[in-house]
């Protein structure tokens, strides 16, 4: 394989293995290199905020992670820090929550509107009116549909260098097979919102996405 050709096909595998970190998980228990929502629910308590940046703190954590865990904590509250810094963003040293200097409102009030917050582990939208939870879902199928375009990008990107080489094809079907799977993660988290919220007319609630894309809903108390 020549440069050309090796360069290509690291780029498609690259768009590839990036879907599959960006893949959205509800009830499954893979572990990878990213924070799991079981490792945010484990390890939050030992997350404190000095000088406008997350500490980990790993020596008490270590009493209930493994050294797995810890490194992966690690390294997402580094990230996030290094964003942080690098957007002139503030954290609250109560909630822990990530903000940019603005006036901001109310987020536990009726809203015709989904709301977030940002934190160390990823992003919280809540859902305080029926309204809300439909543009939510609205939201996340958008995301849904933008990535089946891309998935479709990278099918015909495969077919269309199929007759220089089958190393070309072979590198942009995995990178089309990637982007379909977040494609349909997305519109199973839009399924579920609307489904839970059904469950729960009568309840505010809330869905907890992580860096990893990885979700969860509850309700708001």
């Amino acid at each position: 394989m020549n440069l050309f050709k090796k360069l290509f096909f690291v780029a498609c595998i690259g768009v590839f293995l990036g879907c599959i970190n960006t893949t959205v998980v509800h009830a499954d228990t893979e572990k990878n290199d990213q924070v799991t929502i079981d490792d945010v629910h484990k390890a939050d308590e030992y997350v404190s905020v000095k000088g406008n940046r997350f500490v980990f703190d790993e020596q008490k954590a270590r009493e209930k992670l493994s050294s797995e865990d810890v490194k992966v904590i690690n390294d997402q509250i580094a990230r996030v820090n290094q964003q942080i810094a690098s957007n002139s963003m503030k954290i609250d040293t109560e909630s822990k929550e990530i903000y940019t200097p603005v006036k901001y409102f109310s987020f536990a009030v009726h809203n015709s509107n989904y709301t977030t917050k940002t934190f160390w582990w990823g992003k919280r939208y809540y859902f305080t009116s029926n309204e809300a939870v439909k543009r939510g879902a609205a939201h996340f199928r958008k995301i849904a549909n933008d990535r089946g375009n891309d998935s479709i990008f990278w099918s015909a990107v495969g077919d269309a260098v199929a007759y220089i080489s089958p190393w070309y094809t072979l590198a942009a079907n995995l990178a089309s097979l990637g982007v379909q799977g977040v494609a349909n993660r997305f519109n199973r988290a839009a399924s579920d919102l609307v489904a839970y919220n059904n469950k729960h007319r009568k309840n505010r609630i809330y869905l907890d996405f992580n860096f990893s894309c990885q979700y969860s809903l509850h309700i708001l108390k």
